[in-house]
């Protein structure tokens, strides 16, 4: 065998063995830049594939985030290929610390891209949403940015554990890698059913529960993501896409 040949014949060894070594979507260094999320990636990510698996969807594929805040609970619903998405991991939020703690997580249909996947400058993850939106925008809202990060110590915003917070990084890096846009993060301020209709609203949310009510209960429907206009003036539903 010359050495041509042989040249060949370890590039292909090669090449066979990066494809069994690595995960089904492109890798960590590629979308995740910073040490600690590729350690985050590394920890979490084959045993979140078994998991997502467990309830016959696949990581990756598109991901729906949803937020509950009197509830204090995300949720984290994976899409198969008929775009019929699944409950497949839920995780309950911090509690605000301290007597008169308030919590301050606004209400509203958001996304998180992938320039969203962030470290901060402490070396802790954080997923930062598209929050203000122009419908915050026209009411004076969004001096500061929406963030979901691993903040428990004052519980205050989207937070959650240290854990908690790797795995989410990892289940919305996995959507963002495999050339999903955005994960869209729909956050309400309680289950917006007909149970809960008679819930108390002040005056400065009933316009916005209002329409973000028939949203919710479209994707309670069949659990297919609806199509939401947002603009200066709210959130609307519009009709599905044609095919």
């Amino acid at each position: 065998m010359n050495c041509s040949v042989k040249h060949i014949f370890w590039l292909i060894f090669l090449a066979i063995f990066i494809g069994i070594a690595s995960p089904s979507i492109s890798q960590p260094a590629r979308t995740a830049n910073s040490q600690v999320a590729r350690q985050a990636i590394l920890r979490n990510y084959s045993r979140l594939e078994f998991m997502v698996r467990g309830q016959r969807r696949v990581l990756g594929s598109k991901t729906f985030l949803r937020v509950f805040t009197q509830g204090r609970k995300l949720e984290v619903w994976v899409a198969n290929n008929a775009s019929v998405y699944r409950l497949v991991r839920t995780y309950r939020l911090c509690s605000p610390s301290g007597k008169n703690a308030r919590t301050n997580i606004p209400i509203g249909i958001y996304s998180i891209a992938r320039t969203g996947l962030q470290t901060t400058s402490d070396n802790f993850l954080r997923l930062r949403t598209n929050y203000p939106n122009a419908f915050d925008a026209t009411r004076g809202r969004g001096q500061n940015p929406l963030f979901i990060g691993a903040t428990c110590v004052q519980g205050g915003g989207i937070s959650l554990t240290d854990t908690d917070l790797e795995e989410l990084y990892v289940l919305v890096y996995a959507a963002l890698a495999n050339r999903h846009n955005a994960v869209p993060l729909h956050i309400f301020p309680y289950e917006l059913n007909a149970i809960n209709s008679m819930q108390p609203r002040t005056k400065s949310n009933r316009q916005i529960i209002e329409q973000l009510t028939p949203i919710y209960r479209a994707f309670e429907s069949n659990h297919r993501l609806p199509n939401v206009l947002v603009s200066r003036r709210g959130y609307r539903l519009e009709a599905p896409r044609a095919k």
